[in-house]
């Protein structure tokens, strides 16, 4: 499958940047949710953060779109 090379390396860092924005939602709703389904949806965008991880790296390797600002925020928000 051929991407192009920059539309690749957008679609990527949203990913990644989508993954950064979750985490004080998470975050806010462990700390102030005060019923079992806040939990839930904490959860939830918790795994789906998770999944866009994996995604994002696995498809730049295939579409050769990795790049050394990508990896930096990678691990950036793999830290987060």
């Amino acid at each position: 499958m051929t991407v192009d090379s920059e539309r690749a390396v957008k679609l990527l860092a949203s990913l990644t940047y989508a993954r950064i924005a979750l985490v004080p939602l998470v975050m806010a709703l462990i700390a102030f949710g005060d019923e079992l389904r806040y939990y839930g949806i904490a959860a939830v965008l918790f795994l789906g953060a998770a999944f866009t991880d994996f995604l994002d790296g696995r498809l730049a390797r295939k579409w050769g779109a990795v790049t050394s600002l990508g990896a930096f925020l990678d691990t950036t928000a793999d830290k987060l």
